[in-house]
C-alpha cells in the first residue's frame, strides 16, 4: 500500500480510500470530507489540481495562511456586525484588486 497521501493515480487514491474505509469503518464520515476534491487536493498528491513548480514554492507551514488571516483582520477589524463586516471585506478585495492590476500593468 502506498497509502492516501503519495497514491499515483486516482483510481490508486479512491482504492486505498475504499480500503481505510473498510478496515477502520468509523473514519467513514471524517474521510468523506477530506476526500472531498476541494479538500483532497490541499493534501494529496494525486488530487493535485496545481501544477506542480507552484506547489513546491509553497512553504510547508501554515504560516503563510495564519500571515495572510492576520493581514485581513489588520485590514478589516474584528466583531463587526454582519453588513459592517461585508463592507470591510469588500474594502479589502478591492485594495487587493489594485495591488494585482498595479503588478499586471508591469509586464
Amino acid at each position: 500500500m502506498t497509502g492516501l497521501l503519495s497514491s499515483p493515480t486516482n483510481e490508486d487514491f479512491l482504492e486505498q480510500a475504499r480500503h481505510l474505509v473498510q478496515d477502520y469503518p468509523k473514519t467513514a464520515t471524517w474521510l468523506e470530507w477530506w476526500l472531498r476534491l476541494a479538500h483532497a487536493s490541499m493534501l494529496f498528491e494525486s488530487q493535485r489540481a496545481m501544477n506542480i513548480a507552484v506547489w513546491d514554492f509553497i512553504p510547508d507551514s501554515t504560516n503563510t495562511e495564519e500571515a495572510m488571516h492576520w493581514k485581513l483582520y489588520s485590514a478589516a477589524g474584528r466583531d463587526h456586525t454582519f453588513f459592517e463586516g461585508l463592507h470591510s471585506l469588500h474594502a479589502v478585495s478591492l485594495h487587493y484588486k489594485r495591488l494585482y492590476i498595479a503588478a499586471q500593468s508591469k509586464f
